[in-house]
């Protein structure tokens, strides 16, 4: 193997098992002629090792964090729903146009459930930052934040950068038709898909700068406790989003299209995630 192959396989270890292990495994793939099953096996285990880490496989980790690495799925989840989420709803803004008078009240309803529990959802998330908030606080105050640094100011600058995308995006809307906003005008469109990018990008980078510090701030076993119940809740809710919006999209008649599929797969895959965390969380209660 090469040696910019092998870097990219050592790093799929977490930094821990890299600086105990990892000269010995870098010599021994050293010896390998570019087999892709070994190099795939390598890969495999240092997912498998990045789990444990994070005490998201095994029982050997303590129960407390366990439970603050089910907690913290369920965050993660919550992000990748939430993208899927914006992009569901811009893809459906006018689904009323497309739907057969007798199929409407029962699509309205189902959307309508959608928002309620996506507010409700936030809402829980909210709170669960909330009862997070003294531990963090302190972990600040002792030095914290040279260990969460990095991450928050890649965040925050990505973040800097969406919000001049969005008024560049917003003046230009101002000067074209409805019809260019809607798909007529390609550059438009993809100046479109650009913002969307960035604002992905957002969430997902003030999601690793939130499970950074999350995982090392200090919580007591109440707390922990607690935090394991809200993200029943917030689990609780994607499920729910997810069953309305298969109701939606059975209601509504125009053929599916390869996006809506697609943003379907995202929700399901995020929302088995979130319950794969909440029962570890709450299996340690």
């Amino acid at each position: 193997m090469n040696a910019r192959t092998i870097e990219w396989l050592l790093r799929s270890y977490p930094p821990a098992w890299r600086e105990r292990y990892g000269a010995e495994l870098r010599a021994l793939l050293e010896d390998e002629h570019g087999s892709w099953r070994v190099g795939l096996d390598v890969l495999r285990a240092g997912v498998t090792q990045r789990l444990r880490s994070a005490a998201l496989l095994g029982a050997d980790a303590p129960a407390d964090e366990r439970r603050r690495a089910g907690v913290l799925l369920v965050l993660c989840s919550w992000s990748l729903f939430v993208v899927a989420g914006c992009a569901y709803a811009k893809l459906t803004e006018h689904w009323q146009a497309v739907t057969p008078d007798e199929s409407r009240s029962v699509a309205a309803a189902a959307f309508n459930i959608m928002l309620l529990t996506s507010e409700l959802g936030t809402v829980a998330v909210l709170f669960g930052i909330g009862v997070a908030l003294p531990a963090f606080v302190r972990f600040l105050r002792s030095g914290g934040w040279a260990a969460i640094r990095r991450p928050v100011l890649r965040a925050a600058v990505v973040t800097a950068a969406t919000l001049v995308v969005s008024g560049g995006l917003v003046l230009w809307a101002r000067q074209i038709s409805d019809t260019q906003r809607n798909g007529s005008d390609w550059v438009y469109s993809t100046g479109f898909v650009l913002w969307a990018l960035f604002v992905f990008a957002s969430i997902g980078l003030w999601t690793i700068a939130a499970v950074a510090a999350a995982r090392r701030i200090e919580l007591t076993p109440a707390r922990l406790r607690l935090e394991a119940r809200v993200a029943y809740a917030v689990t609780f809710a994607m499920l729910v989003m997810t069953a309305a919006a298969l109701v939606w999209w059975g209601a509504v008649t125009s053929p599916p299209s390869i996006q809506m599929s697609v943003l379907a797969l995202a929700m399901f895959t995020a929302t088995a995630l979130a319950i794969t965390g909440s029962a570890r969380a709450l299996k340690q209660t």
